[in-house]
């Protein structure tokens, strides 16, 4: 038994505590009192962490800062989400640049291209603007969907060091063959001669290698790998980032100076 974190957001008029109490009858209607259910029911009560309302997508960004300042067992936190009308929203297109230096510092390119692309939320914020949101824009090619960006990558390749060795190993033949990866090394002979040995006295040891139903006779073959001495292979080959560039749609919202309350998001520790 555990915690898990939940963010669940409610249309509603009322207050904090009025529509949070009415969430906690209707998970206990489904739950019982179970304290370990996994829902809001769980916490005990409510703290009002902003009040004013926001834009949802600032109400989520705060809850997720926030989070860590609850624990289970203890009350949820609740944050007033604006009606935001389209009206109220203005949307802008921008691309961002990314080096093989700034994905280094985060922990993916996207992570990179988010963090970059936050950083400059000032510079295209006009006054009496709220920033709402940053998101990559998508791309479709009829096939799928997937992130507009467009990487550039080097390869290099490299020869490794060392003596090398080779092993001979016994395989079915056939079209697969010579796609299979090589058995454990130490299953392979030494030379062709001693792979040949071993293949010709296991097959005249063996009963079951022929099809009774398809023929009198089964095909085999030996195939050859080989690499250094340390194990390492003959040549690595690396792929790296060079840039990036992304395509992401800033939102900002401009809101009454008293904006509508649409509902709350309420967050924080369930038991589990």
């Amino acid at each position: 038994m555990g915690s898990s974190d939940f963010y669940e957001y409610h249309k509603s008029n009322e207050s904090a505590k009025a529509t949070y109490d009415a969430i906690v009858a209707e998970d206990r209607t489904t739950y019982g009192r179970n304290p370990y259910s996994g829902s809001i029911a769980t916490t005990a009560g409510v703290r009002v962490v902003q009040d004013n309302p926001v834009p949802y997508a600032v109400a989520d960004r705060l809850a997720q800062e926030q989070i860590h300042s609850f624990f289970m067992w203890e009350a949820c936190g609740a944050i007033a989400v604006a009606f935001v009308p389209e009206t109220a929203r203005r949307k802008v297109t921008a691309q961002v640049k990314v080096t093989a230096e700034d994905v280094a510092q985060h922990s993916s390119l996207k992570e990179a291209v988010y963090a970059i692309a936050r950083a400059k939320t000032e510079q295209r914020v006009r006054a009496g603007e709220t920033f709402e949101d940053v998101r990559v824009t998508k791309q479709n090619n009829g096939l799928n969907v997937k992130d507009n960006i467009t990487a550039k990558y080097k390869t290099t390749t490299r020869a490794t060091e060392g003596k090398t060795q080779t092993r001979y190993f016994i395989t079915v033949q056939g079209a697969a063959a010579f796609r299979e990866r090589p058995r454990e090394w130490a299953q392979g002979h030494i030379s062709q001669a001693a792979a040949r040995e071993a293949l010709t006295k296991t097959l005249l040891e063996r009963e079951d290698h022929a099809n009774p139903w398809g023929g009198t006779t089964s095909s085999y073959g030996i195939v050859s790998e080989t690499r250094r001495e340390s194990g390492e292979p003959l040549v690595v080959a690396e792929v790296a980032l060079v840039s990036a560039t992304a395509e992401v749609e800033y939102s900002f919202v401009k809101l009454a100076a008293k904006p509508e309350r649409e509902g709350w998001l309420f967050f924080g520790w369930a038991a589990s």
